[in-house]
């Protein structure tokens, strides 16, 4: 780290910093800014400089929930402290921008190889919601307007959700479908394939290197978007669209799907620390290559370990868990099985912990399993990686 704030500018030391954290969701990119704002240039950081200066030195951004005491994932977004320091010697030079001379690219991220999306669907019209805990199934189709079902099959190797009103859209669930669509509340049901959670943070997901999920010939999809923004103001109409990019030619070595595993959810009102957990196992042959923890807004910690020969590690942890910070943490390298995979959720259901809702707290209720906000989960997708045998 430079040693004196005088020599900290942006070009030499902040904007490698963005680059490799922020750019991704502060895209210049209007089709892929996902933040209310972008910060892919001097300009458009210096437009809300102190924001971002706060927001890195409180620690609420870049945002990344996973302690660092487990497997290492890739593309961690965390920053280190003295990373995090740079950013207030840079404001204590008064946001010099120095010279782009001195300027060295940072590691490039998966992400930035994907290049142009291969194909963008959106859903099939304009829909305003009516609450603001809401969810809605839609299909999605070309421009058009009409459902897209895929001609062959095709090898998925990472996928994008581009909400289209991000103040209201809280989290959008990718359903693959052997066939038809519907709309309404629970038409994305048991008979889809769950392939991708989009939140708030969420990055592109890339698979690992020659891996893919599969869509088949015939095979269409629906999102469910779960609308829970603000309300001042009144709604605006959403359009989510869905990016994706495929493999060009030839066949994966590695076939990715993923598997829900929940637990039981049961909470007297006032009940604090509450624990539940569930497992799956891993068949040899297998492998597990990442892990979606899910929860909803009493929920205070999430966790999953895994069991290879005996010998037990931590898979992932949120040590504190935040309904609006819900991403996908891709291993850095695989786990193979035989392995045994165990999940814990932790909740607080007393007074203290109760959510906020049209500026009132509320007063702790029996809660049990469902999908609304204020219902909860303890719920992680497992990353199943396995060859290739097609």
């Amino acid at each position: 780290m430079p040693a004196a704030a005088t020599g900290i500018t942006y070009q030499k030391d902040v904007r490698p910093i963005i680059e490799s954290n922020c750019v991704e969701c502060h895209s210049g990119d209007p089709k892929f800014l996902i933040a209310p704002f972008p910060l892919h240039d001097y300009a458009a950081v210096m437009g809300v400089a102190p924001s971002v200066v706060d927001a890195v030195m409180t620690g609420k951004m870049p945002p990344w929930p996973a302690a660092p005491d487990c497997r290492k994932i890739a593309d961690d977004r965390s920053l280190p402290p003295e990373t995090r320091q740079i950013f207030a010697m840079w404001q204590a030079n008064n946001f010099a921008e120095g010279n782009a001379a001195d300027y060295v690219a940072p590691p490039a991220r998966r992400t930035a190889e994907l290049g142009e999306p291969d194909l963008i669907l959106q859903m099939t019209s304009d829909y305003m919601p009516r609450t603001n805990d809401e969810y809605t199934c839609f299909g999605l189709a070309d421009d058009a307007g009409k459902v897209y079902t895929f001609p062959d099959n095709t090898w998925m190797t990472a996928v994008q959700v581009l909400p289209g009103t991000p103040s209201e859209v809280h989290h959008v669930q990718l359903h693959r479908m052997g066939g038809g669509t519907a709309a309404g509340p629970s038409a994305c049901g048991a008979s889809a394939e769950n392939m991708f959670s989009w939140r708030p943070g969420s990055t592109p997901l890339v698979y690992p290197s020659e891996s893919a999920a599969l869509i088949s010939r015939g095979n269409s999809f629906m999102i469910q978007v779960h609308y829970n923004g603000q309300t001042t103001g009144g709604y605006k109409p959403d359009r989510t669209k869905v990016a994706f990019w495929f493999m060009k030619e030839g066949t994966p070595k590695n076939v990715i799907t993923r598997q829900g595993v929940s637990g039981n959810v049961s909470l007297a009102p006032g009940a604090k620390m509450v624990t539940s957990g569930s497992g799956m196992s891993v068949p040899a042959g297998a492998s597990v290559v990442g892990v979606t923890p899910h929860a909803h807004m009493l929920a205070t910690k999430m966790s999953a370990t895994i069991t290879v020969g005996g010998k037990q590690e931590c898979l992932v942890n949120v040590p504190k868990w935040d309904f609006h910070w819900q991403l996908d943490y891709m291993l850095a390298e695989p786990v193979a099985g035989p392995a045994q995979v165990a999940t814990t959720c932790v909740w607080d259901n007393s007074a203290e912990n109760q959510p906020v809702i049209n500026g009132m707290k509320l007063q702790p209720r029996q809660i049990n399993f469902g999908e609304a906000s204020l219902d909860e989960m303890c719920l992680h997708y497992i990353w199943i990686s396995r060859p290739n045998n097609r």
